[in-house]
C-alpha cells in the first residue's frame, strides 16, 4: 500500500500540534501560529518558494503585521519553516527580500508523534438485572409502540403505469415523448411531477398514492383499502374516518402515511371514534 504524502495529510499533524495535549512538546503551536502556518502551506501549494511580505500575508489572513513580525520567527525556531533574507540593490535603493520554505519533515515528525491507542479496551460493565415492577391494579393496559423493524425505504420507481399516464399528459405539447426520454429525467424531477407540493398522485377518481407509494382506494362509504404499490402482501381494510382520526393524532395527512403507520395499524388496529 503506498504511503500517503504528508502534503496531503498534514491537517491531522496541525490539529495535534495545537491541541492541549501537546502543550509540553517543543513543536506545540498557538492558534495564531497555526493560522499563519496554514496560509504559508497554502502558498506553498502553488510555489514552494514563499516570498510574500508581511503586509501581503496580513491582507490574506487578517493578522496584524506586527503579530506576523513576532510569530514567523517562532515558526522558524520550531522548525516548521525555514527563512532566509537577502539584500538586493536596485539603482542605489537597497531592500531586503525574504524567502521561506515549508519544512515538511517537521510536520511529518509531528504526525508520527500523535499517540495511538495501544491499551486494551476496558470491558463494559454487565448490566444489572432489573426487577420488573408490578403493575398497579386497575390500571388500563398501555398499547406499546411498534418495535422498530428494518425496512427498506421506498425508492421512487417509474412504473409502466406512471409512464403511460405521464406520456398521455404531455404528448399533446411534446409529440415525441416516450418512456426512454422519461427515464433520462432525474428521480427528483419525476417525484415533483407526480406528487408535487401536496405529496399525492391522483391515479383515478377513487385512488390516490403518496410519495412513499402507499395507496388509498375509496369508492365511498366508510370503508377504504390501504395497500403498498410495490408489495401486494401489505394491505389493510379500515374505516376511513378512524384512519383520518389516527393520522390527525399523528399530525399528518395521508400524504405522510408510511410503513411505520402501516405496521402500527396492522398490529393494534385503529381506535374507534366515539359516537356523539
Amino acid at each position: 500500500m503506498p504511503i500517503p504524502n504528508i502534503k496531503t495529510i498534514y491537517n491531522d499533524a496541525l490539529y495535534w500540534a495545537t491541541s492541549s495535549q501537546s502543550k509540553n512538546k517543543a513543536y506545540h503551536l498557538t492558534r495564531t501560529q497555526e493560522a499563519i502556518l496554514r496560509k504559508l502551506i497554502h502558498y506553498a501549494t502553488k510555489d514552494e518558494k514563499i516570498t510574500y511580505s508581511n503586509t501581503i500575508i496580513s491582507g490574506h489572513t487578517f493578522i496584524d503585521t506586527e503579530v506576523l513580525r513576532k510569530e514567523i520567527p517562532k515558526l522558524v525556531k520550531k522548525k516548521y519553516i525555514s527563512s532566509a533574507t537577502t539584500k538586493v540593490s536596485d539603482g542605489g535603493d537597497v531592500y531586503t527580500r525574504r524567502t521561506m520554505y515549508i519544512k515538511w519533515d517537521t510536520i511529518q515528525m509531528v504526525l508520527n508523534d500523535i499517540p495511538t491507542e495501544t491499551s486494551e479496551p476496558h470491558p463494559e460493565p454487565k448490566p444489572e438485572k432489573e426487577t420488573p415492577e408490578k403493575a398497579p391494579e386497575n390500571q388500563s393496559p398501555i398499547v406499546p409502540e411498534p418495535e422498530s423493524m428494518e425496512h427498506e425505504e421506498t425508492v421512487f420507481e417509474l412504473t409502466e403505469e406512471k409512464e403511460n399516464w405521464l406520456i398521455n399528459q404531455v404528448k399533446k405539447e411534446q409529440s415525441d415523448i416516450d418512456a426512454a426520454s422519461l427515464k433520462r429525467l432525474s428521480p427528483d424531477v419525476l417525484i415533483k411531477f407526480f406528487y408535487g407540493d401536496a405529496g399525492l398522485w391522483d391515479i383515478d377518481e377513487n385512488t390516490i398514492e403518496n410519495v412513499n407509494q402507499w395507496r388509498r382506494y375509496h369508492v365511498g362509504g366508510t370503508q377504504c383499502k390501504i395497500y403498498n404499490a410495490n408489495d401486494d402482501s401489505q394491505k389493510l381494510r379500515v374505516n376511513i374516518h378512524d384512519l383520518n382520526a389516527y393520522l390527525e393524532s399523528k399530525g399528518k395527512q395521508f400524504s405522510g402515511f408510511d410503513f411505520g403507520d402501516y405496521q402500527h395499524i396492522e398490529r393494534y388496529g385503529l381506535p374507534k371514534l366515539e359516537q356523539a
